[in-house]
């Protein structure tokens, strides 16, 4: 993986981790932000080039997308899932 695609997906990740800490908050106080900012994860999960990824770290992605759109939100979960991606 080169150095530049690598950092790209580091810093992807790494907003994951800001998005889950602010989802977190607003879990249970506000739907819209909630549903606003799982867009966004969405959205930046599928702009990482999996053809630059581990396969473990394609199954850490595929686990977290899971865990962000099941209708039981776990924040601890999803926080696990990004430590092991960045393991």
């Amino acid at each position: 993986m080169r150095a530049k695609d690598k950092q790209k997906i580091l810093k992807t990740v790494d907003k994951l981790r800001e998005y889950n800490e602010t989802l977190k908050k607003f879990s249970s106080s506000s739907k819209y932000l909630f549903d606003k900012i799982l867009r966004e994860c969405n959205k930046l999960v599928d702009e990482i080039d999996i053809s630059d990824c581990s396969s473990e770290q394609h199954e850490v992605l595929e686990e977290y997308k899971k865990l962000i759109n099941s209708p039981e939100y776990n924040a601890d979960l999803i926080k696990k899932a990004l430590d092991v991606f960045f393991q």
